[in-house]
């Protein structure tokens, strides 16, 4: 399992973490999920991988909270498919994994792609709404890549829109890809959704973010996917002896990595 931090672009304070699935394989190194999961997906392995993720995530959260680690504003989120969301009890499932590792709904986003709002049935309908009803934040991940999610902003629970890295990398050098930036900002805003930005790599980008009025992101400025371990010792430890360092806040987490 990885750890993606979000960050505040004002000051770069860690804001939460994406959780990400990676598969080691023996002799091959480290896979992205665009190398298994579509072979997850065919071989029926899906639901169960993303369940395992699930719960791993939710584990790993109260091991830290458990500890006095994680910042109380802070949310972990889990990508799950619309194939998850279509199971009926996904969510009564859910609400149990919350009861038995003792984690609070409102430290849990659930994202999604655009794409898996476009296969919503009544199952999936149900599940969101017992989803808002937890206190579970909802995110749609890779937003502007899909066709179908404009008019679900108004309809459906949702708490944050993520815009997808592929306009961001190119907003400095390319007018359109900014005005898209601000229009997805503007709409996110009036709606009342908070707004993380995908593949913040520069100062550049992170000043002309804040600038569209955009509070949070993640990229490489900051960090890239972290496991665990690596993710706790440089967010989230305790800060030395007479330290000055705010809780849920790093050194490196305020200096900028490229």
């Amino acid at each position: 399992m990885g750890n993606w931090p979000k960050f505040r672009l004002s000051d770069l304070t860690l804001l939460g973490a994406e959780a990400l699935l990676r598969w080691e394989r023996p002799d091959h190194g480290m896979c992205s999920p665009g190398q298994f999961l579509a072979l997850a997906e065919k071989s029926g392995l899906l639901p169960a991988m993303d369940e395992w993720v699930l719960d791993t995530a939710l584990r790993q959260l109260a091991t830290w909270q458990q500890a006095g680690l994680w910042p109380d504003h802070a949310v972990v989120s889990v990508n799950q498919t619309a194939q998850d969301l279509r199971r009926p009890q996904w969510s009564a499932r859910l609400q149990s994994l919350l009861h038995d590792r003792q984690v609070s709904a409102r430290h849990l986003e659930i994202e999604l792609t655009e794409g898996s709002l476009a296969q919503r049935n009544t199952d999936m309908q149900a599940n969101l709404v017992h989803l808002s009803a937890l206190g579970v934040g909802l995110g749609i991940d890779d937003f502007g890549t899909g066709y179908s999610s404009l008019p679900y902003l108004k309809t459906l629970p949702v708490s944050t829109i993520k815009i997808d890295q592929s306009f961001v990398r190119d907003m400095l050098s390319d007018s359109s890809d900014r005005v898209l930036v601000e229009a997805m900002l503007a709409m996110a805003h009036k709606l009342g959704h908070g707004v993380v930005a995908e593949g913040v790599e520069t100062e550049a980008q992170r000043v002309l973010l804040l600038d569209l009025h955009c509070s949070a992101g993640q990229g490489h400025l900051v960090s890239p996917a972290l496991p665990s371990r690596e993710f706790e010792e440089r967010f989230l430890a305790p800060p030395a002896l007479g330290g000055t360092k705010p809780h849920g806040q790093s050194t490196a987490c305020r200096t900028p990595v490229n």
